[in-house]
């Protein structure tokens, strides 16, 4: 525990941030990846299920898309704070060199152990979520894929799943193909 605290006050308030993202984006990964795995299992199971039921696996999978739009905004954000925390350092750095002068190399090493330690702690959070969530956005578009082939209608907005008229509810087919799945991230078009 120790060891943990050394380590945050080394890395101030920016490893402190870095940390609390990191924390936020990995359950945000393991709630898009249990929520993925789940709709798998439904659409496995998709014969003899109502219309009803085929079109919320529709709405559940476009919320899962938005999940992870939600988890690339936050990998690319870890690294960014890293490198606010490499600029945060050297100004720890600089200010010491002007007080004390560059004779002081213990001092100095403070700066520049900040700078170099949220630097790699953008980087360590960042790439295993981004890789993830390539990963998963493969997954989303393998079950959009399913959907899509059984004849599930996809909701005409992300936001918004079905306009409604009277009692009838709009839909829009959205085809996909099996290039579409393997391919790397195409955006859909809405």
């Amino acid at each position: 525990m120790r060891l943990l605290q050394n380590l945050f006050v080394e890395g101030g308030p920016v490893l402190v941030a870095i940390t609390f993202l990191s924390v936020m984006a990995w359950t945000l990964v393991c709630h898009c990846w249990l929520r993925s795995a789940w709709l798998q299992r439904q659409i496995d199971r998709l014969p003899g299920q109502s219309g009803l039921d085929l079109s919320m696996l529709a709405w559940h999978t476009s919320g899962l898309e938005q999940a992870l739009r939600v988890v690339a905004v936050m990998a690319s954000v870890l690294p960014m704070l890293g490198l606010l925390g490499t600029v945060w350092g050297m100004l720890v750095t600089f200010e010491v060199i002007q007080q004390y002068g560059t004779g002081q190399p213990r001092l100095l090493a403070r700066g520049i152990g900040q700078a170099l330690l949220t630097t790699q702690a953008g980087l360590w959070a960042a790439l295993p979520v981004l890789g993830l969530q390539h990963i998963l956005l493969s997954r989303v578009r393998c079950l959009r894929r399913d959907l899509n082939r059984s004849g599930i209608p996809r909701p005409l907005r992300g936001d918004q799943a079905f306009e409604t008229s009277s009692n009838a509810v709009t839909l829009a087919i959205v085809p996909m193909d099996k290039q579409a799945c393997l391919s790397p991230y195409v955006p859909t078009q809405l």
